[in-house]
């Protein structure tokens, strides 16, 4: 029985160089240490791989034809998505001038080649320790920190991603609103403590109640979102229900008081409602909240067809 390997590492690895025997020989080091490892030979090509997946840290030859490394280096610091990259050149440019060069352009390492790859590893394993402590204080920046959930500002950029990534793929993608039924009348009983104990209760379901791919968000108040990607409208019913259920069945005590919660939920999918862009989906399912509340509160309502939408209009 053979020896087990290193552990995988959360840290995504883009490597960039023209020349494949770079490729094919830093990849399998970089592999072998347990990071996850994509390649691209040219600029142009880096750019789209980054913007459709974006890395940790990338490894950069600087001369390519094309586009050269600082330029995509430039490209990488102006992305919001990707901004935040830890970059390492690559290059057998070696003058004082050209690694400052490299460094102005955004450069975070710079090793020249020809290069050990033991000390090539090193220097990852440096700007994974580093990417690790930048992404720890952005998860801490955008999350609610009552609920632990992802907060309104990051929602939208997600719900982009997931829209076009779905209509790219021809996949459904699912939004479900949840709106707390009756937080005011905890707060006017009990206290705002009580309330800030059923938002949080609220959460805990929201946090459960997802799967790896799935996004949870406190969006504001006394509303919380699901972001259901690779959805269609029968698993959006059933995640639905299963919250409006899970709420219902909570047990939340504060001070010795049972707090009695309830949810009203809406939902919309793209297979089945008709919005053309995120927003308008987002704005379908909030609507379908609406209408469970209308109805009664406690219950699921869902956007099923451009008839029904346009029934809610006339």
């Amino acid at each position: 029985m053979g020896e087990p390997g290193p552990p995988a590492s959360s840290t995504a690895v883009l490597l960039v160089d023209d020349e494949p025997d770079i490729r094919r020989v830093v990849a399998a080091k970089l592999q072998a240490a347990g990071f996850a490892v994509e390649t691209a030979s040219d600029g142009p090509e880096a750019c789209r791989k980054m913007a459709e997946s974006p890395p940790h840290i990338v490894l950069l030859d600087v001369m390519m034809p094309g586009m050269s490394g600082l330029e995509v280096c430039r490209w990488v610091r102006s992305q919001p998505a990707v901004q935040h990259a830890y970059i390492i050149f690559l290059t057998a440019k070696s003058q004082v001038n050209d690694r400052v060069n490299g460094l102005d352009a955004g450069g975070d390492d710079y090793v020249v080649k020809p290069f050990d790859l033991n000390e090539l590893l090193a220097r990852v394993r440096a700007g994974e320790r580093r990417s690790l402590k930048v992404r720890a204080l952005r998860e801490q920046a955008v999350r609610d920190p009552l609920t632990e959930l992802y907060g309104k500002q990051v929602f939208w950029a997600f719900l982009e991603k997931e829209f076009h990534r779905a209509r790219r793929y021809g996949y459904a993608l699912a939004v479900v609103v949840v709106d707390m039924d009756n937080l005011k009348a905890i707060n006017d009983d009990h206290g705002h403590m009580a309330g800030d104990a059923a938002i949080r209760a609220v959460g805990r379901v929201m946090q459960s109640s997802r799967r790896g791919s799935d996004v949870a968000v406190r969006f504001g108040g006394d509303e919380f979102v699901l972001l259901l990607p690779q959805t269609d409208l029968a698993g959006a019913q059933v995640v639905a229900e299963r919250v409006r259920l899970a709420v219902e069945n909570a047990n939340v005590d504060h001070a010795g008081n049972a707090l009695s919660l309830t949810v009203s939920v809406g939902s919309a999918c793209t297979d089945v409602c008709p919005a053309g862009t995120p927003e308008e989906l987002f704005e379908l399912a909030d609507a379908a909240c609406l209408d469970a509340k209308r109805a009664g509160r406690n219950r699921v309502c869902f956007c099923r067809d451009a008839a029904e939408v346009a029934g809610r209009t006339t």
